[in-house]
């Protein structure tokens, strides 16, 4: 109930934002919000994560998006730069649960 009560909120400011109304209207913001969620400690290939660690992974990818383009870098190059760092993120959480693993378990037999 409170996701779609938020996202019935959303869309109402959008279409008063924009005076239309669009189904692919945040199509544009879907990369950005799954990095924020991975970036905020939630494993890519499931598990759980915290409403503040996706709070700082948004804060991270603004400041990011926005840095980019302060100096000013193409539209494109942005897209590239927040999948690399979304690939990082992945690679880390990977290699974290990979050594974790290994310490819980012991050495193989």
């Amino acid at each position: 109930m409170l996701s779609s009560a938020t996202a019935g909120i959303a869309g109402f400011l959008s279409t008063l934002r924009f005076t239309a109304g669009s189904a692919v209207i945040g199509d544009a913001l879907l990369l950005s919000s799954i990095a924020a969620v991975i970036i905020g400690g939630v494993s890519l290939f499931g598990g759980a994560g915290s409403v503040m660690g996706t709070v700082i992974g948004a804060l991270i990818i603004a400041v990011l998006t926005t840095g980019l383009v302060m100096l000013n870098v193409e539209a494109f190059w942005q897209f590239i730069v927040v999948g690399v760092v979304v690939i990082v993120a992945v690679l880390i959480d990977q290699s974290r649960d990979l050594i974790i693993g290994r310490a819980t378990r012991g050495p193989p037999t």
